[in-house]
This record gives C-alpha cells, structure tokens and sequence, in this order.
C-alpha cells in the first residue's frame, strides 16, 4: 500500500516553508525511539528531506564534537560523487540524501546551545514538574519542544509509546498519564506566559481509540482494553482554538458516533484552516497526480472549534 505524507511535510515544510539556513527546521524529540529512529515514513510520496531525524535520549542531544575542517572536506568530497551519481542515474533521492547529510553537520553547531538547559529557571521546571530535569522524559521533551519553537522550529513532534493496553491496564495507564499530564499542562502554560500560545497550535492524540469494554482476563486488578477505530478523541489548545468545549458525541456505549463527527480528513483540513491554509488547494505532485492531504474526498473545516 502507498504511504501518505505526514501534516508535518506537507503543512509547515511545504507550504509554510523551512528555513533552509536552519537545521532545526522540522526536527522531533522522541524520548522513547531507538537512536536514529525514523520519526515518520514520508518517504514514499515526498522527499526524503522532509523526514525529520529523531532525539532519542540524552546522547543523542548532546554534540560534543564542533564541525571540523576534516569533517567538512569529506562531505565535499562525498557531496560531489553522490553528484556524479545523481548525473548519471538522475534519482532525486540522491540529492535529498545530501542535503540530509548537510543539515546534520550544521546541527552540531545548532544543536549544544539549544540542549543546554542551564539558563532555565527553577520555576520552569516546577512548572513542567521535576522529570523535566531527567533527559529522555517527556516532559523533559515538552520544555525542549519549547525551546525548539522559539528557535523558528515550524513543527514539533512529541512521541510517546506504551498505550497499546491489551492487559494491565489498571496499572499502566496511571503511569501513562502520569508520564504526560503535567508535561502537557506545562508546555501550555508556558507558552501562554510567553505570549506564543495564540500563534502555536497544540495537538494531543493517538492513533485510534480503545473499547469501553474489557479484552482479555477480568479480575479486579487486571484487565485489559482492544483497539477502537469508530470513535476517539484528540484535544486542541492555542492557534486560535476556543478552550472549554466538547465537540463530538458518541452513544451511551462510547461505540459509535451520534453528533458532529469530525473525519481525520476534517480534521486535517482544520488544522490547516488554522495554519492559514486552505486545504484544497494545497497540494504536491506526486506520480503524475496533484495530491491533497485531505484526499479527494469532500474534506471541511470545522469552524465550531475557533474562537
């Protein structure tokens, strides 16, 4: 089957645009991904230099080697046979491949004044709680996601795994929200105080939602939840989304949806509504078709959700 492109890559990289002098353009922290991890499989429809690397722990931040002259000279080097190469077999992934070569080399220089936290202050990190001071966290990563925004970081992506609770859920979910709660709260808070908040749109979700009902052995300390993909929810603050409302309504069973269902196609093109973007007429040409992010099916913008 075909992959689809990520609203990261098409929304704020090829639309919006990335600073192309930046590295950071669409950089990720991932507290929970295998270094070097791939943070999406966008491949397949745009180029490879919108795949934004993954941070996956301490290390992985920290740079402790300053760009070299040697460095540098063997990237020339390999820059030019990887254009030899592009001339003769002319596959554009080659130069994707450079250009990803050379933004990691300018994130050495990039990346060590933004990992250090040592110009925080003690009430930021009460405010993101004290696992923020632990790299590889996340909330750790909601103050670094912070930092990354005010760095001109047009899109941020926050990963965190460990919610697929067929059993021990009792157990497990506490830890999950515990994990997220404060970091969450936090990242909004602070952003508000800087006055960033109105002009960054802040998303939480997963990729379906679970069933009301248990899966698997039914004691009272153990139990578990199956995979749901009728109806789930997401919850939105700043960029111009109105606080303290619920949109959407299932039945008493939590099974299907009986008011303002919003399609994840709705809910692209409202995130781009909120970008400034109408959806239907952002697209990238891909295997002789102009494709949309929110297909070619009918796609709206969910109004009700703005202030």
């Amino acid at each position: 089957f075909q992959l689809k492109p990520t609203p990261a890559s098409l929304e704020t990289a090829l639309e919006i645009g990335t600073y192309v002098a930046d590295p950071l353009a669409a950089y990720v922290p991932d507290p929970d991904a295998p270094a070097g991890t791939p943070t999406s499989p966008v491949t397949e429809t745009v180029p490879y230099f919108f795949l934004a690397p993954a941070a996956a722990d301490a290390a992985t931040w920290e740079f402790t080697l300053e760009p070299s002259i040697k460095l540098k000279q063997m990237l020339d080097g390999l820059g030019k046979l990887n254009m030899k190469s592009y001339a003769a077999i002319g596959d554009p992934e080659i130069q994707n491949r450079v250009q990803q070569y050379e933004m990691a080399y300018r994130m050495q220089s990039s990346v060590p004044e933004l990992a250090d936290l040592s110009g925080e202050a003690e009430h930021t990190y009460q405010l993101y709680g004290e696992d923020s001071k632990t790299r590889g966290s996340f909330a750790n990563s909601a103050l670094m996601a912070r930092r990354l925004l005010e760095r001109g970081v047009r899109f941020v992506q926050i990963f965190h795994r460990g919610w697929d609770q067929h059993d021990s859920l009792p157990r497990d979910i506490a830890s999950q929200c515990k994990d997220v709660d404060q970091g969450c709260y936090g990242l909004i808070q602070d952003l508000k105080m800087r006055g960033m908040l109105e002009d960054t749109l802040v998303i939480w979700g997963g990729e379906f939602g679970r069933t009301v009902y248990s899966q698997g052995a039914l004691t009272d300390d153990n139990y578990g939840r199956d995979h749901h993909p009728r109806c789930f929810s997401i919850w939105m603050a700043g960029g111009g989304i109105k606080g303290g409302q619920v949109y959407g309504e299932t039945d008493e069973m939590s099974y299907n949806i009986t008011q303002n269902p919003v399609h994840i196609r709705d809910l692209h093109a409202t995130i781009l509504y909120a970008l400034g973007i109408q959806h239907e007429m952002l697209t990238y040409k891909f295997q002789g078709l102009d494709q949309r992010l929110t297909g070619v099916e009918p796609a709206k913008v969910i109004k009700d959700l703005f202030a």
